[in-house]
């Protein structure tokens, strides 16, 4: 059993660095608690010049405060009972190697990778860093996760999981906290590691004997 797992805003967790340095661009007096990466991206883009200022914010949390970041609470111990069970971890990631609006040109791939291991998810059974794949673009990202015949693929895009060339043998996962896109979903939702850990650990057996489309997590 291979699950694939995205890094961005699913095993590490961003919403409060984009709080952070989106600051000059957010409504005076506005509450943090309503902010997150997404609701922020959605309200820049919406500015005069929002597009080039929404690449210049991603390039400063990504390139030079990424290390700043915490895990996504509950990713860690999610994947150490998953490897604790046999159940074989990569992680694929849709991330070039440098911003496209950063003149420091800082390596984001060696940084994602630092952040790893100084986290402790390269001490997992099985997971080190050869078991992570970035890719340039969400078509390469999407068919790597083919290649790897992963029988699930955790992320927090749903887009990911819509996406035209998604494997039809993997069952697309959701972590995020709405679930978007069309209803009925083609994919799973959760809205937190611990509640997306307790539905996969339940469906443990007839997940190693049946192929994932078979079996729906809840």
């Amino acid at each position: 059993m291979r699950i694939g797992i995205d890094f961005d805003n699913t095993l590490i967790c961003y919403d409060a660095l984009f709080v952070q340095a989106a600051q000059p661009w957010l409504p005076a007096q506005c509450p943090a608690e309503g902010w997150h990466k997404g609701t922020i991206r959605d309200h820049i883009r919406q500015l005069p010049q929002g597009e080039l200022t929404w690449q210049r914010l991603q390039a400063q949390v990504y390139a030079h405060r990424l290390q700043q970041a915490p895990p996504k609470a509950g990713a860690w111990l999610a994947l150490q009972r998953f490897s604790q069970h046999q159940f074989a971890l990569v992680i694929v990631s849709h991330k070039s190697q440098y911003a496209r609006q950063d003149p420091q040109r800082i390596d984001l791939r060696q940084g994602a990778l630092t952040w790893l291991t100084r986290h402790q998810f390269f001490t997992l059974p099985g997971l080190t860093p050869q078991q992570v794949y970035f890719e340039a673009t969400r078509d390469e990202k999407i068919a790597r996760i083919a290649q790897l015949e992963c029988d699930f693929f955790i992320d927090d895009l749903y887009e990911v999981l819509t996406h035209p060339g998604f494997p039809a043998t993997t069952q697309g996962v959701l972590l995020a906290p709405q679930s978007g896109g069309d209803d009925p979903a083609p994919y799973q939702h959760f809205t937190s590691w611990a509640a997306l850990e307790t539905a996969l650990m339940a469906a443990t057996a007839p997940l190693v004997s049946l192929t994932p489309m078979d079996t729906p997590l809840l």
